[in-house]
């Protein structure tokens, strides 16, 4: 990578050279090589961002491989279960670790990797979802479908969630001012037995903007998508929050089995996401190609019709 990055930039910084040298020979003005330059930047940017993403994923895929699990550098059109998965858009997973309870040697089943969708919205509008890291875990108890929203973060649509007729539920002490919780109706005593403070503090073990989801007997922690999964040290403290978490909620559920409501029992009832607050409007879209085009073509014209 550093070979990479090295060559790049000599081969960026020669272009700019050589182009500034013909457009003065030209007799153009010398400002307008910002524009290829600007390309040329684009290039190099994208390429060490390329060489980057691949060394981490042959280090995750060097990590499944010695710990027998499965990995998918990418994969498309996964349909998970929850708010961050919208099913009317296209989701998009890379480097994607996953394994069931037997392979993992910490004992538990699980899915990790990165998310982001994006496709046509309501209302023709393009819908563009925040990228974030996931972490899915099965649970052996059926749950009722919760929503631990996180105020400081800016993945679940909290819009969306508001307007779909379920019922919120105010936690206690500072919780309160750091999270909303949402829950489908009949759930709400279930949410309050499985949401104990431990819990909640582990959640927070994993960060600050950590969201959590329980739907369809499954748990789904949304995090930042700047969580560095593919160093060893991170991977290592997500697994050990991970079991922590699931210890917990198995702890709650099989404590309290007898004293669930129907809610636990009818995991297809569903916290819905009505699909807005999050789309991109076509018409914003074409106010942002519009500006970029006058930027670079403003340039152009002036050396176009400068004096010679």
């Amino acid at each position: 990578m550093g070979v990479i990055a090295c060559a790049a930039a000599v081969a960026f910084c020669v272009f700019v050279a050589l182009t500034v040298i013909l457009l003065r020979g030209a007799g153009v003005l010398p400002f307008l090589a910002a524009v290829p330059a600007l390309w040329a930047l684009a290039v190099v940017h994208l390429a060490v961002t390329r060489v980057r993403d691949a060394m981490r994923g042959a280090r995750l895929e060097g990590f499944a491989r010695a710990n027998g699990l499965a990995f998918a550098a990418r994969q498309e059109n996964v349909r998970r279960p929850g708010l961050g998965f919208p099913s009317h858009l296209r989701g998009v997973e890379r480097d994607v670790l996953s394994g069931d309870a037997r392979a993992c040697g910490h004992g538990i089943g699980f899915a990790l990797g990165r998310h982001r969708a994006f496709g046509s919205g309501h209302r023709s509008s393009a819908d563009v979802r925040r990228a974030f890291v996931f972490v899915e875990v099965e649970l052996g108890t059926p749950v009722p479908h919760l929503v631990l929203k996180n105020r400081r973060a800016r993945i679940l649509p909290l819009a969306g969630i508001s307007r779909s007729g379920v019922q919120r539920l105010a936690l206690e002490g500072d919780y309160a001012e750091r999270f909303r919780l949402f829950v489908v109706p009949g759930g709400q005593i279930d949410a309050l037995v499985l949401l104990t403070p431990d819990v909640i503090e582990a959640v927070l073990e994993f960060s600050h903007e950590a969201e959590l989801e329980l739907v369809d007997g499954r748990l789904t922690l949304y995090l930042k998508p700047s969580t560095a999964f593919w160093k060893p040290e991170e991977m290592r403290r997500l697994l050990l929050a991970t079991q922590r978490l699931v210890d917990l909620l198995e702890h709650q559920t099989s404590r309290y089995a007898a004293a669930l409501a129907p809610a636990a029992q009818a995991p297809a009832v569903r916290v819905r996401d009505s699909g807005e607050g999050s789309g991109l409007s076509w018409v914003w879209a074409g106010i942002g190609v519009a500006t970029i085009l006058l930027f670079v073509s403003v340039p152009l014209l002036i050396g176009a019709f400068a004096p010679r």
